[in-house]
This record gives structure tokens, C-alpha cells and sequence, in this order.
């Protein structure tokens, strides 16, 4: 990516930059969280909003009935809200549902727009968010296109439970041409390794780079170096210079980041392990689909409902939801370097 300027910031400030588009199209997804109607209830309120669509993505029907049944409480109070406020409905889908279905019914709403497209990938499942950008990257039709993410006040200590094996993501698995090139992996460190190590453990000397959120909170700074710890503990220790400290929240900055490592790298196909803040989640995202890498993911059987609590505020209780403009008048502003194998 070229050193230029991409806006990015607080939604407030982004929308008072580009003005000159009075509304946008909308598409969220409900879930137990708070902060699934946060960058909704915000543009509605200042109303930014001309058309949008809500999908709520249904957990595994054998999870724990404790967080069943919390889950159908709390999203049945988010739905409320919405409805009440705009009278409209949703889409319900199931978490391991093909990705074609997210592809079709995003490529449905696409084509009801008028070009003005804002994604929030606050509480999309990265089985889902992750094929959408897939298709924004490549759609003519979206002209100008805003993702958005709103912060919350905390997240629980355990987010999700029971994962599954380690897999590719469902349209970012390995190309057959690619298959002997030599491997490295770029891992965003969160919370929960959930199923890494093990997958991980099952190459010989693997060659890691960490994706540090910082500055953070002591909390997170906290699970960030035990989530480390615990790659360790089964892939033996990671190099100091392969930890890469990177802001959380500074998607060009972390889109560089992680094009200076490929191209340090090259001849090497990175695959992408997105377990940190969503904003890394993205940039993997774009990259992967621009230059068709590979995504892993360890995917929760089911999900905490209280995965997270509230929202952030700025300011004069403004909440704090990160907006980052990908399209501006029908140009990507986010490119990759070439790559070569």
C-alpha cells in the first residue's frame, strides 16, 4: 500500500467528512450484545439512513441451554429495540451455514443500494463478515463503502467455548498451486488461542508472526501475552522480533504492517489466523481476498451471550464506533503490494 492518507476515525467525524452523501444503506447483524445496535441507532438517529438489512446468525441448537436461553433473552430485547425504532425486519440464518448463502443474500442486498454501502462487523461471526468483504472487493456496483466497529465497555473472560478443529474459512482455503510453498503464520493474539496450538503443533519448526494490539488495556495486555504463552507452551517459543506490536484500531497502519511482513517474506504464503480485534480481522480479510490467501479459524461451538458488555463513549457520551472508509467513489483505497511465489 502507497504512504498515503486514509480516513479513519470515530463515526461522528468520519460521516461529518463526506457530507456530501446525506444517506447511506445499511447492513448490520443482531445479536445478544449491546453493541450490535450501536453504529445502527447512531445513524438512524442522525439519519443517515435510506435502506438496511439486519441478519441475526442463529448459534448451534445443542449449545449449553444456560446460554440458549440467555441468548434468546437478550436478542429478543435487541430485537425489540429495533423494531420499535424502525418497524423493520431481519434475516435469521445458522452459524455454519455455506458461505455462498452470506455471498448471495449480500450480493441481494448490494443490489438494492445506491452505491452507499456501511457494513457493521461489531458482532458478524468471521465465517460471515469475511466472505462480505470477499464480495465488496470485488463489486463495481459499490461505489462508496464504510465498515464499522463499535467498542465496548468489556468483554467477558471466556467469549466462546467447545471449539471445533481448526479449518480454513469457508472460501479462503489453500489454492491446489500453492500448496508447496513454504508457510508462515499471521496470527492476530486475542483472547482465546481456542484450538490454534494444537493445529499449529502440527508443523515442524512453524515460523509465527503475532500481531500485538498495543497500546491496550492492562486487561488485554494481560490475555494478549497469555494467549502467546499458550501458542508456546505447544510450538515452542516465538522470537521477540516476530512480535509485532500494532494498534488495534489503525486499520491503514495495520494493513502495512502486515503487507512490510509479506513482503519480507516473500516467496512464503502467509496464512491468516484472525483471533484479535476486529480491525486486524479486516485487514486480514482484504488481503486475503485481494491476493487469495488462505484464513484459519478455531470456531466456538457457541458463543458467551455475554461475549460483551456495553458501549464505549467519547467525548460528551458521543460512542465510541471505529469507521473506516474502504471505497471512495468507486476506488479501493486499500492495495496490496505484488506479491510473487
Amino acid at each position: 500500500m502507497k504512504d498515503m492518507y486514509i480516513p479513519w476515525g470515530n463515526i461522528d467525524w468520519l460521516m461529518s467528512k463526506l457530507g456530501k452523501i446525506e444517506q447511506w444503506d445499511f447492513l448490520g447483524n443482531i445479536s445478544a450484545e449491546e453493541r450490535s445496535l450501536g453504529a445502527w441507532n447512531w445513524l438512524w438517529d442522525n439519519g443517515k439512513i435510506r435502506s438496511n438489512e439486519m441478519w441475526l446468525i442463529k448459534g448451534l441448537e445443542d449449545a449449553p441451554s444456560s446460554y440458549r436461553e440467555l441468548n434468546n433473552e437478550e436478542c429478543g430485547e435487541r430485537i425489540k429495540q429495533y423494531e420499535k425504532k424502525c418497524g423493520w425486519g431481519y434475516y435469521a440464518f445458522d452459524l455454519l451455514s455455506s458461505d455462498t448463502i452470506a455471498s448471495n443474500h449480500f450480493l441481494k442486498f448490494v443490489e438494492n443500494t445506491d452505491g452507499n454501502v456501511i457494513i457493521d462487523i461489531s458482532t458478524m461471526p468471521k465465517r460471515w463478515f469475511f466472505p462480505v468483504i470477499k464480495e465488496c472487493v470485488a463489486n463495481n456496483h459499490i461505489q462508496n463503502l464504510i465498515i464499522t466497529y463499535t467498542i465496548p465497555k468489556t468483554y467477558a473472560k471466556k467469549q466462546g467455548e467447545d471449539p471445533m478443529p481448526w479449518r480454513y474459512l469457508p472460501s479462503f482455503g489453500e489454492l491446489p498451486e500453492r500448496e508447496d510453498c513454504e508457510k508462515i503464520f499471521i496470527i492476530s493474539a486475542g483472547y482465546q488461542p481456542l484450538s490454534l496450538p494444537e493445529w499449529i503443533s502440527n508443523y515442524e519448526d512453524p515460523k509465527m508472526y503475532i500481531l500485538f494490539p498495543f497500546p491496550a488495556a492492562i486487561i488485554g495486555y494481560s490475555r494478549a501475552w497469555d494467549f502467546i504463552r499458550t501458542i508456546e507452551a505447544d510450538c515452542g517459543m516465538i522470537e521477540n522480533n516476530r512480535i509485532v506490536y500494532v494498534s488495534g484500531y489503525d486499520l491503514p497502519e495495520i494493513y502495512s504492517t502486515v503487507c512490510k511482513i509479506m513482503s519480507q517474506e516473500e516467496g512464503k504464503e502467509p496464512i491468516f489466523n484472525p483471533y484479535g480485534p476486529k480491525p486486524v480481522s479486516l485487514a486480514f480479510a482484504m488481503l486475503a481476498s485481494q491476493l487469495s490467501f488462505p484464513v484459519g479459524y478455531t470456531q466456538p461451538s457457541y458463543y458467551n451471550p455475554y461475549y460483551s458488555m456495553g458501549i464505549e463513549t467519547i467525548g460528551k457520551n458521543v460512542p465510541k464506533i471505529m469507521s473506516y472508509l474502504l471505497k471512495i467513489n468507486g476506488r479501493n483505497l486499500y492495495t496490496p503490494p505484488p506479491i510473487s511465489f
